[in-house]
């Protein structure tokens, strides 16, 4: 695995855990922890989307984690990966919550998804386009590496 890779999911491993302990101090309800990862750490599930259309079902770890397939297939599609999201994952967490008597349950959806957003778009600032992060924008581009990256 390349340092930057590390680098950048041990970011998300432990903000996701600061949010999820502090979720679960104000509501002392367990279920926020594994629900907050969800949203905050396992989002970025998404990148074998991307490896799985350039390769198909190949599941070469070597090429994934070097993350070949964005250079190969010059193509960033990460679909959970969305500004837009945000506000539809804090409703969805509201209306979850109410449904099934989870208090939190909207900000264990949204905190840590906002905070992975957050860190991929800061950790690279100076080699994404500001928009990167923003789905319609991957969208509208055809999802290309070049569009990403704002050249």
């Amino acid at each position: 695995m390349n340092e930057v890779l590390l680098f950048s999911e041990l970011q998300h491993l432990f903000l996701t855990l600061a949010i999820s302990l502090l979720l679960f101090w104000r509501s002392r309800d367990w279920r926020l922890i594994p629900l907050s990862f969800l949203f905050g750490f396992f989002i970025d599930i998404d990148h074998w989307f991307d490896h799985f259309a350039c390769f198909g079902l190949n599941l070469d770890l070597v090429r994934f984690f070097n993350f070949d397939f964005v250079h190969q297939c010059q193509r960033v599609i990460v679909p959970l990966h969305g500004w837009e999201f945000v506000i539809p994952f804090w409703f969805l967490g509201h209306w979850l919550g109410k449904k099934f008597n989870l208090k939190g349950l909207e900000w264990a959806f949204s905190l840590p998804y906002f905070s992975h957003l957050v860190l991929d778009q800061a950790f690279f600032v100076c080699s994404r386009h500001p928009l990167a992060y923003s789905f319609i924008h991957r969208l509208i581009n055809g999802f290309s590496l070049k569009a990403f990256n704002g050249f």
